[in-house]
C-alpha cells in the first residue's frame, strides 16, 4: 500500500539511481489456486496443469474453463477405469454396457479437446502455420 503526503528526497533520490541504472519493478503473479470444494485428485490435476503454463497464462476469465477440463479429466479418468473392469471380464462382457462406456468415453474427449483448445493448452497453440515455435525466443534485431 503507498503511503500517503509528499514523497521524500531520498526516496526521490533512490528512485532516479535504479532507474539510471536499468532496473525496474517486477511484478510478482500467483498461479491460481484449485476451487475450495476441489478434491484431492481434482486438486492436483488443477495444480499441474496451471504449473505447465507460464505464472500470468490463465486470466479471471478463463478459470470456469479451466475448472470444467478439471472435471471433464476425472469423469474421463473414472470411465476408463470402468471400461478396463468391464473389459476385464471378457466371459460377462455385455456388449451394449461396454459400448455406451465407450461412447461416454468419446464425449468427454471431445469436451476437453475443446476446452484444451480454448485454454490454449494443447501444442497447436504454440506452433505457427509453419511448423516454428510460435513463442518468438530470439530478439528483434533493432532491439
Amino acid at each position: 500500500m503507498n503511503k500517503r503526503g509528499p514523497i521524500s528526497e531520498a526516496h526521490r533520490d533512490m528512485q532516479e539511481t535504479l532507474e539510471s541504472i536499468g532496473v525496474t519493478a517486477i511484478d510478482i503473479i500467483d498461479r491460481p489456486k484449485p476451487p475450495f470444494d476441489f478434491d484431492n485428485r481434482e486438486a492436483s490435476i488443477w495444480a499441474s496443469i496451471v504449473n505447465s503454463m507460464p505464472a500470468d497464462w490463465f486470466n479471471t476469465a478463463s478459470l470456469p474453463l479451466l475448472r470444467q477440463f478439471v472435471h471433464h479429466t476425472v469423469a474421463a479418468e473414472n470411465l476408463s477405469q470402468l471400461i478396463a473392469e468391464v473389459s476385464a471380464n471378457s466371459e460377462e462382457l455385455n456388449i451394449k454396457a461396454y459400448i455406451t462406456l465407450l461412447t461416454a468415453q468419446k464425449e468427454q474427449s471431445g469436451v476437453m479437446a475443446q476446452l484444451a483448445t480454448k485454454l490454449r493448452l494443447t501444442n497447436q497453440s504454440l506452433i505457427n502455420q509453419r511448423g516454428n515455435s510460435a513463442v518468438e525466443t530470439k530478439s528483434k534485431p533493432w532491439d
